[in-house]
């Protein structure tokens, strides 16, 4: 089972990918943020991979995203919106 997390800041939000992508654009779109990052998990798994970005330009895929522990993703102090 795979969970996405969508993460600006001090702002989160999990869910699908399609989810987490219409959260980031609303977010950038209404100026709150300029980058709002999405990345995947799976369970069971402590490392999770940056696979998309969001900018004022659009969605970006990053084929070879950068690892990030899942301890930053979940609960790392993150607000969730």
């Amino acid at each position: 089972m795979k969970t996405y997390v969508g993460l600006s800041g001090r702002l989160s939000h999990m869910g699908g990918l399609y989810d987490c992508i219409n959260w980031g654009i609303a977010l950038v779109r209404s100026n709150h943020t300029r980058v709002v990052k999405i990345a995947r998990l799976r369970k069971g798994e402590k490392i999770g991979r940056l696979i998309a970005e969001i900018t004022s330009d659009g969605c970006r895929f990053l084929p070879m995203g950068r690892e990030i522990k899942a301890s930053q993703l979940i609960g790392g102090g993150h607000a969730k919106n």
